[in-house]
């Protein structure tokens, strides 16, 4: 990723559907995709193969005709995800968990989880706060100043159309898939 501007296709399933740009701003690393002429009932997720595996990076969003996703990654996030150099960009739609692995930082390296019964635990007051404590079922993890909080997805349920999910990344947890969101000092992190 030396390049300060690189495309790349976006390919599901054999097909080009659109375009992902990875650019250099200052010390941090710009991911945009897009992409036109794709139906699906539930939410799908952009991600990059990179190492022989698939990695999600989060929810493309509808604008009109298209999806977009947009995010900025530091170095040190990349290297959680597990990305080191990007082969190309593809879709993958909930529930398909047969494709992707799971970034092992997330899973593996994080402490004990542990079940969220107040959401004002984590979370300072406001819209965010409302959107989550409609959920059951969440487990928190604290890895020094970042806590992690994380939804249950449940099979064959689309996720609400919410455009907090934009921030959440998806990980197995153990054995169970889960949206897991970075907050600090009561905010989620982007």
């Amino acid at each position: 990723m030396a390049d300060l501007r690189q495309e790349y296709d976006i390919v599901f399933e054999g097909k080009k559907l659109g375009c992902a740009v990875v650019a250099r701003v200052g010390i941090r690393l710009e991911i945009f995709g897009e992409i036109r002429n794709f139906a699906s009932q539930n939410p799908f997720r952009l991600a990059v193969k990179c190492d022989g595996k698939i990695v999600c990076l989060g929810v493309m969003l509808p604008r009109k005709d298209r999806f977009t996703f947009h995010k900025i990654y530091t170095k040190s996030m990349l290297h959680e995800l597990g990305i080191s150099a990007i082969e190309e960009f593809t879709l993958v739609r909930d529930g398909d968990t047969s494709s992707y692995a799971s970034a092992p930082n997330m899973t593996e390296n994080m402490g004990s989880w542990c079940s969220v019964e107040d959401m004002s635990e984590f979370l300072e007051a406001g819209e965010f706060r409302r959107q989550f404590s409609a959920y059951k079922n969440c487990i928190a993890c604290k890895q020094n100043d970042i806590e992690y909080l994380a939804v249950p997805i449940i099979k064959d349920k689309a996720l609400p159309a919410l455009s907090v999910w934009c921030l959440g990344e998806t990980r197995k947890i153990n054995g169970k898939l889960y949206m897991v969101f970075k907050i600090r000092k009561g905010k989620l992190l982007f």
